[in-house]
């Protein structure tokens, strides 16, 4: 079990490090951000509910993706912490650290979701869909089925009125 745990981590721990290889920045276009302390973003979830308002930090650095929500013993009710990718990768997440419940939130390129998936606080085994994703949102456990938030709904974050197009932080899918 020590293996595996070990081996896991290494593979975590080469993704990570080849990913900040990239010459491209996670949140891409050739994005200077450097630290992910004060970054935010309100991203919109249209269910067959109606609208969702998520309000999220951004992870925008590799420092950031990996440490995540680690640490957090409590999380508010339409908060949470948003994982751009540009361009879209396959991740792999996993809640070593992790004290609370999370769902994750897979979006694809055109905005729809893929999947929604349960992480327990703790667990080492790797959540993925599978497929590559513009970005992974996460919020509180069991959050996705109280807002109705479900594979298919559609997402956007950031400024989403035109003038963020340009904004690394902003996507906007049609």
């Amino acid at each position: 079990m020590k293996l595996k745990a070990l081996t896991l981590s290494c593979c975590v721990l080469t993704v990570l490090f080849l990913s900040g290889c990239s010459d491209r920045s996670p949140v891409g276009q050739g994005s200077k951000i450097t630290s992910s302390d004060s970054l935010s973003t309100t991203a919109i979830i249209a269910t067959d509910r109606g609208e969702v308002t998520l309000h999220l930090e951004v992870a925008a650095d590799s420092e950031a993706q990996e440490k995540g929500l680690m640490g957090r013993k409590q999380l508010p009710i339409g908060s949470g912490m948003l994982f751009p990718f540009d361009p879209p990768r396959t991740p792999n997440f996993w809640m070593k650290g992790t004290l609370i419940p999370l769902d994750l939130i897979f979006v694809r390129s055109d905005g729809t979701i893929s999947a929604v998936m349960a992480g327990k606080p703790g667990d080492l085994t790797p959540i993925s869909t599978g497929e590559p994703v513009r970005g992974v949102i996460e919020i509180g456990g069991n959050e996705a089925r109280r807002f109705g938030i479900s594979a298919g709904d559609r997402v956007k974050w950031g400024k989403c009125d035109g003038a963020g197009q340009s904004d690394p932080l902003s996507f906007c899918p049609n």
